[in-house]
Parts: structure tokens; C-alpha cells; sequence
């Protein structure tokens, strides 16, 4: 007799995850759920897998299905690992510009806060600390998005432009 709920060896709790692994199922799962607006706060995206080119045609779906300027908006500390190794996101931002917003915080004393993602301020993926995998995804739950929302919004009034993934004719 199989237990249909019981948990396949790759498959992380539901809600919870420990694994890098898990943790970017976790961001397709949230993209998935994205209608109108995302914000995601992180140090350099290197664990995200939104290099991945089924990340980059969510970002893409949602860039078409919402009419917000700047839709998606990415808040870094450090741009490096997107400016090496993300050449497909790099090319939406610049092909959505419109839509996508990359900034880098100014204030050098959130070095430890958890990453987190935002959609459409119903929708949360957070990790509990920037250097661990441990975290959790809440969906359908705006009271969870509340303090992270603001917490971006002031980080985002006080960053500064980042990367626009334009190459520069020289």
C-alpha cells in the first residue's frame, strides 16, 4: 500500500526547505505564482537559479502578463555574480527595461539580512540567513509579506542604480 503524501526522496516538506536545491525549486515555484509585481532582495543571486533559462522564461511571462512599470524589481548587495554568470537575465533586463528594475543597496549593515522574494505582495520566499539554504515559502499569505515588504521598500528608496544589462558601443 503506497502513501500518496508521503515525500519522494528530492522533494522538500512543504513550505520548508533545507537545500540549496529545494530552495530554487522553491523561486520557480513563487515565479509560477507571480501575476503583477515582483521584488526580490538577495546579495548576488548566486543561489536563486534565475540564471536558469526556465527562471528566465518566467520573469518573461510575467513581464508579459503585467501592464506595472517595473514589475520586477532586484535589490543586491554585490552585482558581480550576476554580471559573470547571468548572461540570459542580464538580456531580459535589457530587452524589459520597462519592466525590470536592478538596484544595489547602499547601506553596508544588511550584510546578514535574509533574502527574500515578493510576488504581488501575496506571496513569500524568504531565507532564514544569507550564507544557509534553510527557508520557506509562503504562498497565499500576505500577513508573512508585510514586514519584508517594507523592509524592501526601504532599502529600495535608499539604493542606487545597478545593472542594466546594455553593453556600451565603445
Amino acid at each position: 500500500m503506497s502513501d500518496r503524501n508521503a515525500l519522494q526522496p528530492d522533494e522538500a516538506p512543504s513550505g520548508h526547505f533545507d537545500t540549496f536545491e529545494h530552495y530554487r525549486q522553491a523561486v520557480g515555484d513563487l515565479l509560477a505564482h507571480a501575476e503583477r509585481t515582483l521584488s526580490i532582495f538577495d546579495p548576488d543571486l548566486s543561489h536563486t537559479g534565475l540564471e536558469h533559462k526556465q527562471s528566465v522564461a518566467l520573469l518573461e511571462t510575467l513581464c508579459r502578463k503585467t501592464t506595472q512599470p517595473d514589475a520586477i524589481r532586484i535589490l543586491l548587495i554585490a552585482p558581480s555574480h550576476l554580471q559573470k554568470h547571468c548572461p540570459r537575465l542580464l538580456r531580459l533586463v535589457e530587452q524589459q527595461a520597462h519592466r525590470i528594475s536592478i538596484r544595489l543597496v547602499s547601506n553596508p549593515g544588511v550584510q546578514d539580512l535574509a533574502p527574500f522574494m515578493i510576488a504581488d505582495q501575496a506571496h513569500l520566499l524568504t531565507r532564514f540567513h544569507p550564507d544557509t539554504a534553510r527557508g520557506k515559502l509562503a504562498l497565499d499569505d500576505a500577513s508573512q509579506c508585510a514586514q519584508p515588504g517594507l523592509t524592501f521598500e526601504d532599502l529600495w528608496m535608499a539604493s542606487k542604480p545597478g545593472p542594466t544589462g546594455m553593453t556600451l558601443g565603445l
